[in-house]
């Protein structure tokens, strides 16, 4: 068998097998499109030289972008022989299509992209269901008068000292990598540090560096549940978003089969991420010596129901802020680069 040759990786530490033209162009139209929605790309550990590429030229138009996704979408029914890389690159680029076509000002009933973008057509959830998920928090909660003051009371009595953060997350993420090992392996080598942070739009964040590595960020400003801390593991790191990331590039990256380097992307807003967000049933550790948090799971969810119209306006600051951030680094790095080509 001959062997794959390699390029070298951002950051220049590592490599990565050298994309087929198919994944080149790929890569190239994701890194495009992101730059006009920073954050679209959760993760790149590709080949450095497709994004300094991105990096460096002008700014690609919305409709050109659209239409390059439909293009490299045929090219792909042509030219892809593998039904299942086939499959997934095709439902990718009608989910980036989507994107660029909005962008470009196409009018898309809002249904319409979410079914394009993540191959799901959401179902409408009555208001029914929603009041007797609270009608079951009623029954559940202890004591009586105030619904959402009692959710509160709950809340606090699961909440973590802020010394003892440190601790829990360490017992969880050792318990949860074990499970995690027990059920779906580990590749050899992945590893994952916790940072503390401030200031940021939401409670935790993956950061997939590559390398089998990534960084979980925690943000201390809002208070820290039980409950809510073994889902961030669970979510964020063992079995989830870090375990994932690093199988994928030890799976079909770096075995050899270089028509998988489009995986080195990890393209939000796109069918993957609808699987990668959706609960991992069967997954999650079992913790009976922590028995309060399958209660106050449940408790957390319906209370997310019974303040949603309250809070739906919350999710949207989130995404603008995220926009925001991964922005300000594009350019940071940008103009990092430029000073060192100019040195």
């Amino acid at each position: 068998m001959t062997a794959v040759p390699r390029v070298s990786a951002v950051g220049g530490t590592r490599t990565v097998p050298a994309p087929d033209p198919i994944a080149a162009d790929y890569l190239l139209m994701a890194l495009r499109l992101d730059q006009h929605l920073p954050g679209l790309i959760d993760a790149y550990f590709g080949p450095a030289t497709i994004k300094a590429t991105v990096d460096m030229e002008a700014l690609r138009a919305p409709a050109s972008l659209r239409d390059d996704a439909a293009s490299l979408a045929e090219r792909v029914t042509r030219e892809v022989p593998e039904p299942e890389r086939r499959t997934w690159l095709t439902a990718q680029l009608v989910a980036l299509e989507t994107q660029a076509a909005v962008l470009a000002g196409e009018p898309i009933p809002y249904e319409q992209q979410v079914a394009r973008a993540f191959d799901f057509v959401p179902r409408r959830v009555t208001e029914a269901v929603l009041d007797d998920a609270a009608r079951s928090v009623n029954e559940l909660l202890p004591g009586d008068g105030d619904l959402s003051a009692r959710i509160a009371a709950w809340d606090a009595s699961l909440e973590v000292p802020p010394d003892r953060r440190q601790a829990v997350m360490d017992m969880l993420l050792d318990r949860f990598r074990i499970r995690a090992a027990e059920l779906f392996g580990l590749p050899s080598g992945e590893r994952l540090s916790v940072n503390y942070v401030r200031n940021q739009p939401w409670s935790a964040y993956n950061w997939y560096d590559g390398g089998l590595q990534s960084r979980v960020d925690v943000n201390t400003d809002l208070p820290t549940h039980l409950p809510g801390l073994a889902q961030t593991v669970a979510h964020e790191a063992y079995p989830g978003h870090h375990l994932e990331h690093a199988w994928k590039e030890a799976d079909l990256v770096e075995r050899g089969r270089r028509q998988t380097i489009e995986h080195v992307d990890g393209t939000l807003g796109a069918t993957r991420h609808l699987d990668h967000d959706a609960p991992r049933a069967g997954a999650t550790p079992s913790l009976d010596d922590l028995r309060a948090v399958a209660l106050a799971r449940g408790v957390g969810i319906a209370t997310a129901v019974c303040h949603e119209r309250e809070h739906g306006h919350r999710r949207d600051r989130e995404a603008d802020d995220r926009r925001e951030h991964h922005e300000r680094g594009r350019q940071a790095s940008l103009r990092g680069r430029l000073r060192d080509s100019a040195r």
